[in-house]
């Protein structure tokens, strides 16, 4: 499945530097050879799903459309690139919770 690829990639940056990513976020993505984070079919049921599970925020790539109504309490943060992701990783704890809105 293409979609984990960004989850796959967080979870392997996360390892290495020691920062957990909070666990109310839901991440989703393919990541070419390039680096470059492109978007995965069913964008917008995958972010319905996760709101209804109890996720708060979601990591997504910048190219996901999705519809901001009935989602004040979710939110998103978009990324173009998995060097994006290691500059998520880079921010200490707080600071990547802020940026989600947590």
């Amino acid at each position: 499945e293409p979609a984990a690829d960004l989850a796959v990639a967080a979870a392997l940056i996360s390892s290495l530097t020691g920062k957990p990513l909070p666990s109310e976020i839901v991440v989703f993505g393919e990541i070419s050879l390039s680096g470059e984070v492109r978007s995965v079919g069913q964008a917008e049921a995958r972010l319905k799903e996760a709101e209804k599970l109890g996720f708060r925020s979601a990591l997504v790539p910048t190219i996901v459309e999705f519809s901001k109504k009935n989602r004040s309490d979710f939110h998103i943060m978009s990324i173009s690139e998995l060097r994006d992701i290691v500059e998520f990783f880079e921010r200490d704890g707080r600071t990547v919770v802020q940026a989600l809105g947590g």
